[in-house]
């Protein structure tokens, strides 16, 4: 008998023989009722326990009815004890955390054979960065597992061209137990990185360091952006416009409204007018957004080479200009982006029957393709080119935008990309202007108008030199969020042509670490940032909260992103459905499963008798409840190809780079965050954003018209 069950019976006995005294006082007191029920017809009980006391040392009934109690007492003990009793023999159980106990494994995998990685097998599966601190990383990947030896910090990472998938609740510690350790090894290793910062505090824990080692930051700001860097979003159509390429700066167009737009939630009439409205808003503005001295000197020469290409003057080597000088003048026409101001025969013609002209005409191009002037280019104009040009006129019923669409060649691609919407009545194609303004409301706020109205740096330059990009983010504003998935779909787009430039990968790799990604709206390219970005030397490691998040908007390609993202790291979730997937993920293994049983019998010839028997069954590795139950340090990392680990992934302050981004404790941090942040250069008096104008003068051609018809209605009346 155990010392435990000796205890509780010496205890259990004390309380029975002072409840004992008590009912043998009571049961005195009923009997004697009984045997005088004649002279007391009701029994008059006294329940006092005081009295029971006294009663017992002074009447031998209470004393005889308290000794057979005990004999029943003692009898009940004795059977409890003697009775046959089934139990289940111990099954033993290995330690996953300090929370977590699973059955060891048995048998030879009947029912699975799943288990966690050894020591020997984590060196196989990572990469491990031996830290002392002075040593150099070449190939950087995201931080799975941190140790101690001694001073010496152990740092296992993924390494090899893998995306990763990092499962974070609120409150995980995702940012100070993962991204900024990784963040820390691909600066250290030379790899330009993008990284979504929701909170700020990543710039400011990091730039500085970053700056002191060699690389570029670019703070793309929207939660302080008179401190920004600027941006310009429509700046990959202006240069493939530079490059005289227009169909890539069509598709260009649509990649651009696609993120801003969002997938088709209502009828199709309806989204595919909102789209091709706001595509061929930005193309116009694009191509015919220029000022008016540029397009001045431009009309002057087009009109020219326009008259020239029409068969004006004859083609010969004297006086008409060599096959060689037509292309070359037609690719300085096409950067200079414009179809509107090629039109009319001018008398400028005659100035091309001498080669000193002809001379001339290629140099100007040339001077002007290289003019910068794309004051106007920018998303601000498109709102307010929409804003201005959709307004009907009341008297002709027309709107600018349309007489305006009708003035281009047919060959235009805004007049091209807009007849999606063309084709509608007037008052339909309103509704297609106001759903389009909503869209573009973001650039009404003079502060982003003016940090995205032009670009201070190169999309290319994240793939051809080290290079930072901090898109941070206001986590209370997801109204921004669209301007995040813009920016790293035109950076990836970028990124491809400059690694075709350089045989297919780029010269500086590129991660791109994307925490609060499943709130974004969709990035179109993400799909094949993951699958394909791998072989051009970009990796995607994606921060979510549960894997939700990305089914819902990804839908189709929620099963390719999840699958291409070779390592999965669990550091916490709520969610049910999330904690069931990765549950079935790790699989089932082969445990023993024990059972007993027990049969009394009251038969004197026949005893009682006890069976216990084991089987082989399969459990989880780790069931949802289980996983639920992981919490920091610890983590679960995913790896395709191999068993799961359970890791240890410290906070930042037990790593050496702590001290040497000079951070502390959290009281140290928020004065450390408020100096740096009251050093950054902040823009004074921005003003407005110059616009475009276009509107007034169609606005007055419309007021023309309307009053050449009133007159013609007046005369014929």
């Amino acid at each position: 008998m155990t010392r435990k069950k000796v205890v509780t019976i010496g205890l259990l006995t004390i309380f029975e023989i002072l409840i004992s005294i008590w009912g043998a006082y009571i049961i005195h007191q009923y009997m004697y009722w009984i045997m005088h029920i004649e002279k007391q017809v009701t029994p008059n009980i006294d329940y006092s326990y005081l009295n029971s006391i006294s009663a017992f040392i002074q009447f031998p009934e209470c004393k005889l009815w308290f000794f057979l109690l005990q004999l029943l007492y003692v009898t009940l003990i004795v059977w409890i004890l003697i009775r046959p009793q089934a139990k289940i023999a111990d099954v033993k159980t290995q330690k996953i955390t300090d929370k977590i106990e699973i059955p060891i494994a048995a048998g030879t995998g009947q029912h699975g054979s799943e288990r966690f990685t050894t020591v020997a097998e984590k060196d196989e599966c990572f990469a491990m960065f031996t830290y002392s601190g002075t040593e150099q990383l070449k190939k950087p990947g995201v931080v799975v597992e941190m140790t101690k030896t001694g001073n010496i910090e152990n740092i296992r990472y993924v390494d090899g061209p893998k995306s990763t998938i990092i499962i974070g609740a609120t409150r995980s510690g995702k940012t100070r137990r993962v991204l900024l350790e990784t963040l820390w090894l691909q600066l250290m290793a030379g790899y330009s990185t993008v990284i979504s910062d929701v909170k700020g505090e990543i710039y400011y824990y990091t730039s500085k360091w970053a700056e002191s080692i060699g690389y570029t930051i670019i703070p793309f700001d929207l939660r302080s952006p008179k401190k920004s860097i600027h941006y310009n979003f429509l700046q990959p159509i202006i240069n493939a416009l530079k490059e005289g390429d227009r169909a890539q700066a069509i598709d260009y167009a649509w990649d651009l409204v696609s993120v801003l737009v969002g997938e088709q939630k209502g009828e199709p009439l309806w989204y595919n007018g909102e789209t091709a409205t706001l595509a061929a808003a930005i193309l116009a503005v694009c191509i015919e957004g220029t000022t008016e001295e540029f397009r001045a000197q431009t009309q002057e020469l087009t009109d020219i080479y326009y008259e020239e290409i029409k068969g004006g003057i004859p083609n010969d080597e004297s006086e008409g200009l060599r096959t060689e000088e037509r292309k070359q003048i037609d690719e300085l026409y096409w950067a200079m982006q414009s179809d509107l101001l090629c039109g009319y025969a001018t008398p400028y013609i005659e100035e091309l029957q001498n080669r000193e002209s002809k001379s001339g005409l290629i140099e100007k191009l040339q001077e002007l393709s290289k003019t910068d002037n794309s004051i106007y280019k920018n998303m601000t104009n498109v709102y307010y080119f929409l804003a201005y040009m959709g307004r009907e006129d009341p008297s002709t019923g027309k709107t600018p935008l349309s007489l305006y669409l009708d003035t281009l060649p047919d060959s235009h691609p805004a007049k091209i990309v807009f007849m999606q919407g063309q084709i509608a009545a007037e008052r339909t194609r309103s509704s297609f202007y106001t759903s389009a303004l909503g869209t573009l409301k973001l650039f009404t706020n003079p502060n982003i108008a003016e940090m995205t109205s032009k670009s201070d740096f190169e999309l290319q330059d994240i793939g051809k030199r080290k290079t930072v990009i901090y898109l941070i983010i206001p986590d209370e504003k997801k109204t921004f969020y669209p301007l995040a998935s813009i920016m790293i779909q035109q950076i990836y787009v970028e990124q491809v042509k400059v690694a075709n430039q350089y045989g297919g990968k780029l010269p500086v790799p590129c991660d791109y670490d994307l925490d609060e990604v499943g709130n974004f709206p969709i990035i179109p390219v993400l799909p094949p940032m993951i699958t394909a970005g791998q072989s051009r030397g970009v990796r995607v490691n994606l921060i979510i909260q549960d894997y939700q998040q990305i089914e819902k908007k990804y839908k189709d390609d929620y099963e390719t992103i999840k699958s291409n993202c070779a390592v999965k790291i669990y550091l916490k979730s709520d969610s049910p459905k999330t904690l069931k997937e990765i549950s079935d993920y790790l699989g089932k293994y082969t445990v023993e499963v024990t059972s007993a049983s027990a049969n009394a019998s009251l038969n004197k010839v026949q005893e009682g008798s006890v069976s216990n028997s084991s089987n082989l069954g399969g459990r989880e590795l780790l069931m949802p409840a289980e996983i639920a139950h992981i919490t920091a340090p610890y983590a679960l990392v995913m790896n395709q190809g191999t068993y799961s680990s359970i890791t240890k992934l410290p906070d930042l302050s037990q790593y050496k780079v702590n001290q040497l981004w000079g951070l502390g404790d959290e009281a140290h941090n928020t004065k450390l965050i408020a100096a740096r942040e009251s050093e950054r250069p902040e823009r004074k008096n921005i003003g407005s954003v110059p616009l475009w104008g276009i509107w007034t003068t169609f606005k007055q051609k419309l007021e023309d018209e309307a009053a050449e018809n009133s007159t013609m209605s007046f005369l014929g009346g």
